[in-house]
């Protein structure tokens, strides 16, 4: 029985380990769809030139895309105003995104429809840019604390079972 406790005891520090390291992946995998999402939207309106509550249903229902970045979609659709935009982001807060990172989603969604088509693609390369810096910067981090999370929790459990036994 003391054992068993034991046991449970070291493995906290595991979980937590391999939690923030879900988290960290997570993160990462958000940042690749809202880039794939942004070259998707260059794409439709280069060569579509759909409305935009069009091409948001659209982007809705593709199956590409996670919960999450459907859930940010759906909270933009019929807004046009950035604090509206803003609002709607906040208010959902996707847990995985920075406070930088929903302002520059909403001023992404405010642009969109505000210029003609060449203005609306060049916009979607700003915003394509910046996001994928961003994403680039959120691997490198992800490498580092994921080796460095999983590490420390797999020495803090040995040393928990080697104290407690």
């Amino acid at each position: 029985m003391k054992l068993l406790g034991i046991l449970l005891l070291s493995v906290i520090p595991v979980s937590w380990g391999i939690g923030q390291y879900i988290h960290l992946n997570r993160r990462t995998t958000l940042l690749i769809e809202i880039v794939q999402l942004i070259l998707t939207v260059k794409e439709r309106i280069r060569f579509t030139q759909t409305e935009l509550d069009r091409l948001l249903s659209f982007l809705h229902s593709q199956p590409g895309f996670s919960k999450d970045v459907k859930l940010i979609i759906r909270s933009v659709m019929k807004k046009r105003n950035y604090n509206d935009i803003l609002e709607a982001l906040k208010k959902i807060k996707p847990a995985l995104l920075k406070e930088d990172e929903i302002f520059l989603l909403s001023e992404f969604f405010a642009s969109l429809g505000q210029s003609d088509i060449k203005g609306q693609i060049e916009l979607c390369e700003f915003y394509f840019t910046e996001f994928e810096r961003i994403k680039t910067k959120e691997e490198s981090v992800k490498t580092e604390k994921s080796r460095l999370s999983l590490g420390l929790s797999m020495a803090l459990s040995a040393v928990i079972f080697i104290i407690l036994i």
